[in-house]
């Protein structure tokens, strides 16, 4: 006779069947890394030199038909995104206006009610 929940060895905690679990990268592994990265501030200065134009992309040239590694600026796309995320981690990012009903030639009527006790 068959198992109804299926093979036990498969059992969660609980009894119901499904993945055992205990495989995989640890579910943290990503994000200890990046905060290591923030921590030790060298994502914040890659980021910086990307926005400034600095030599942070490598390429690959021929010089006399041999391939050398060359450091360049990040292309202009990449360094007006870095500074964009430079910018609204520091600055912030502007308000947003948002239309909660009525289109905006004809909004709908509100009013607020304010009663204090004494």
């Amino acid at each position: 006779m068959a198992n109804p929940k299926g093979n036990p060895q498969y059992l969660r905690r609980d009894g119901a069947p499904g993945h055992r679990g205990g495989g995989g990268r640890p579910t943290n592994l990503v994000k200890e890394k990046c905060d290591k990265l923030i921590k030790d501030k060298k994502l914040l200065e890659w980021v910086a030199s990307v926005a400034a134009g600095e030599n942070v992309e490598s390429k690959i040239e021929y010089v006399d038909n041999k391939p050398v590694k060359v450091l360049v600026p990040a292309a202009c796309k990449d360094r007006l995104h870095a500074f964009e995320l430079l910018a609204d981690r520091s600055w912030g990012k502007p308000a947003q206006a948002v239309l909660l009903g009525g289109d905006a030639d004809n909004p709908l009527p509100y009013s607020i009610s304010v009663n204090f006790k004494q």
